[in-house]
């Protein structure tokens, strides 16, 4: 459980750390992402992150609730198990999210940080001892203690 919360800990103080440059600087630029010929700034890039963090969030709160993780926030027929899929899914959060203000999605990405955490604190019990549905989210997660 330490693990987990360090783990997400270090991934809030880490994006705040990001966003913080990003408004010292100019976060309406295109090419936030460092490829040429991008048109994404900075809340385009903060958005798409909330888009994919929101299914761990998902996934979290159903596994504290001992239930199996639910579908996936995108339209039924997208698929995140190829490449051509997952560029399919990034667009569709590009597309549902472009021109969102910057302080909106901050402060998403600050709850949805806050949720991971309450939900990780509520599970208590080591990884072995977890319910099937949580033992899934941690291993995809990667938040299981002691895996490398």
């Amino acid at each position: 459980k330490r693990t987990w919360l360090d783990r997400l800990d270090h991934a809030a103080s880490t994006w705040r750390e990001i966003a913080s440059a990003a408004l010292a600087g100019d976060p309406t630029r295109s090419g936030a992402t460092g490829e040429d010929g991008s048109d994404w700034t900075f809340a385009d890039v903060s958005a798409h992150l909330n888009g994919w963090r929101a299914r761990s969030v998902a996934r979290l709160e159903a596994a504290v609730r001992g239930e199996s993780p639910p579908p996936p926030p995108w339209p039924a027929g997208l698929s995140d198990e190829t490449e051509e899929g997952v560029e399919a899914i990034n667009r569709w959060f590009y597309d549902r999210n472009r021109g969102r203000p910057l302080p909106e999605l901050l402060a998403e990405a600050d709850d949805q940080f806050r949720r991971m955490r309450t939900s990780v604190e509520v599970i208590a019990a080591p990884a072995p001892a977890l319910g099937t549905a949580a033992k899934t989210v941690a291993e995809k997660m990667e938040f299981v203690p002691g895996k490398k």
